[in-house]
């Protein structure tokens, strides 16, 4: 939270968490004065974290969305930040996906996400009337806790992930870090409208 916080300053600001999972990020970002909205395409992960906001006297706005499909996407509401961590690689169609933050973002966004290793993303998709490259991933739908909600997913390089951020108005970028994990590269990142 302190880097988010350091670089927008939570403290009265309105802030989209994109996959609250079990709300400690949430709680967090309660705690650093943020007014939040907290989204999670899991029932059983809004509960947790309606429950865990609450034992810690907080009452964010939590809600049962999904952010890769276009009916979830036009239901967030306009905010000052995103706060986007572990939800970008579990997507189908994470171009469409930056372009619909991109509306509701005011000022930008911190993103965390799994990344494609060059070289690595073998496949295009057409979106927003581009075609981009991209790693699939697979999934393990809805069972699986630390799976997306469908059977693969869509990995960007970085270079890709740049190209889609300029398109969609993220054209102010910082690049904190890119660490190995076990599954590829996983890049932080604060995006900004340019």
């Amino acid at each position: 939270m302190a880097l988010i916080d350091a670089e927008y300053g939570l403290a009265g600001r309105r802030v989209l968490e994109l996959g609250c999972f079990e709300g400690v990020h949430t709680v967090g970002l309660c705690q650093y004065g943020a007014d939040v909205v907290a989204v999670d395409s899991r029932i059983e992960n809004v509960v947790k974290t309606i429950v865990r906001a609450n034992l810690f006297g907080h009452r964010p706005d939590v809600r049962c969305v999904d952010v890769d499909s276009a009916d979830g996407l036009a239901t967030l509401p306009e905010v000052d930040i995103v706060h986007h961590v572990g939800v970008l690689y579990h997507l189908v169609d994470p171009v469409a996906h930056l372009a619909a933050i991109s509306r509701v973002a005011g000022t930008g966004m911190m993103l965390d996400t799994q990344i494609s290793a060059v070289g690595e993303d073998t496949e295009t998709y057409e979106s927003l009337g581009s075609s981009w490259p991209f790693k699939r991933y697979r999934e393990y739908g809805r069972d699986d806790v630390f799976s997306g909600m469908s059977p693969d997913s869509k990995w960007l390089t970085l270079t890709t992930l740049e190209k889609v951020l300029d398109a969609v108005g993220f054209t102010k970028r910082k690049v904190v870090s890119v660490r190995d994990e076990r599954n590829g590269p996983r890049l932080l990142m604060f995006c900004a409208k340019g």
